[in-house]
C-alpha cells in the first residue's frame, strides 16, 4: 500500500481469530506547484514532507498556496523535493495545522535562490498587489507580522508608491516603484 504515492503510511494488524485492520494513512497537500509533462503544464500536489504525490489531476482542496521557482526534470508521483526546500513543506504543513487562516492569506510563495547558496522567499499576499521577501523561515510570527506591516502600508496611502516589502532585516524596509515604472 505504501508504494502509493498518495498514501503516507499503513499499518497492518490481525486481530484474533478472524480479522485483520490496516489503517491507512493519505498525504495531504500543503503547497501546489505547476510542472511540464509532455508538453502540457499541468499542477502537482506536495505533502508537508516535500513528497509530489499528484501531478496532473484535479486540485482537491483549492485554498493551497502555489510555490513557484521549483524546477524538475523528470517529474514523477512520490518524489522527493530537493532536501535544502523541504524545510518549506515542513513549515507550511506546520502554519496549516496550527494557523490555517495565515496560511489562506498567501496566493504564491517564490524560491528565490541566493547568489551564494541558499534561498528567500517571495510571498505574494492574497489581497495586496505587493510582494514580501522574507528569509527561508517561514512562522506564524513572521506572517503575522507581514500582515500588519501590509495593513500600515494600505492605511497609510503607501501602496501606490511601492512595489515590494523587505523583511529579512531587523527593519521593514520598503522597495520603491521606480520613477516610469508602472504595473
Amino acid at each position: 500500500l505504501v508504494s502509493y504515492s498518495g498514501i503516507a503510511s499503513a499499518t497492518v494488524e490481525k486481530k484474533f481469530p478472524d480479522k485483520v485492520l490496516i489503517k491507512i494513512v493519505e498525504r495531504k497537500a500543503v503547497a501546489v506547484a505547476f510542472t511540464e509533462v509532455e508538453g502540457k503544464t499541468v499542477p502537482m500536489e506536495i505533502d508537508g514532507n516535500g513528497v509530489v504525490f499528484r501531478i496532473g489531476a484535479p486540485i482537491v482542496q483549492t485554498n493551497l498556496p502555489i510555490v513557484t521557482g521549483l524546477t524538475f526534470k523528470n517529474p514523477r508521483e512520490g518524489m522527493q523535493v530537493n532536501e535544502k526546500l523541504s524545510q518549506l513543506f515542513v513549515q507550511l504543513d506546520v502554519l496549516q495545522k496550527k494557523y490555517p487562516v495565515l496560511v489562506n492569506e498567501i496566493s504564491e510563495i517564490k524560491i528565490q535562490p541566493k547568489k551564494y547558496g541558499g534561498y528567500d522567499l517571495v510571498i505574494y499576499p492574497l489581497k495586496s498587489r505587493l510582494s514580501v521577501i522574507t528569509d527561508k523561515f517561514l512562522t506564524d510570527e513572521s506572517l503575522r507580522y507581514m500582515m500588519l506591516i501590509l495593513d500600515v502600508v494600505k492605511d497609510t496611502n503607501l501602496e501606490k508608491d511601492i512595489i515590494g516589502i523587505d523583511l529579512r532585516g531587523a527593519n521593514a524596509v520598503y522597495i520603491k516603484r521606480e520613477a516610469g515604472y508602472e504595473q
